[in-house]
């Protein structure tokens, strides 16, 4: 049996809303997969954009709909959840001042 080996090392920031206080919980970051990348293409045209994968232990998220990391806010469109873990695939907020400062 391969068992999954992650890190969580990255801190992000969750939030249920734009006003919403926001939890800092350890994420592993990963990369889009090409698979992900393509079939979000679909969904392009209503704004979707692929950028990043956070996986948290499941018990961590809390149906939070925004996610800052790096000091970029993401929106959360999609989640998965397999064996405890829970990944997040993320696009950036439209909207949102994501400038680093």
């Amino acid at each position: 049996m391969i068992v999954a080996r992650h890190n969580f090392i990255a801190p992000i920031l969750l939030r249920a809303g734009r006003e919403a206080p926001a939890r800092k919980v350890l994420a592993d970051k990963t990369s889009i997969t090409q698979q992900e990348f393509f079939h979000a293409d679909a969904d392009r045209a209503i704004g979707i954009k692929p950028k990043l994968c956070m996986r948290l232990r499941s018990f961590e998220y809390r149906g939070e709909k925004l996610c800052e990391y790096s000091g970029v806010v993401y929106s959360v469109y999609r989640t998965y959840d397999k064996d405890g873990i829970t990944e997040l695939y993320l696009t950036p907020k439209a909207g949102e001042q994501n400038v680093k400062t």
